[in-house]
């Protein structure tokens, strides 16, 4: 196993800062994908077979969720 640790806590590797502060939900996402999927390519490329991905930063949701607040990691809000 060759693998990676994401992280998302203080955006160090993930998502980009220029994409969480864009007003547009559609384009905060699409910047995110577009970015997630060139750092995804970039460790295939160098023969990384496992990726450990933080989902749940500081105890809040990186998906949308009822009962969790949603990451500021991803809007930039707190």
């Amino acid at each position: 196993m060759r693998g990676v640790w994401l992280v998302t806590v203080s955006r160090l590797d993930w998502p980009p800062i220029n994409s969480v502060n864009v007003s547009s939900a559609a384009l905060r996402i699409r910047l995110q994908q577009q970015a997630l999927t060139a750092k995804l390519d970039r460790l295939k490329s160098l023969v990384v077979n496992t990726v450990f991905f933080q989902v749940k930063p500081d105890g809040a949701a990186l998906w949308r969720s009822a009962s969790l607040p949603w990451s500021d990691m991803l809007t930039g809000a707190p």
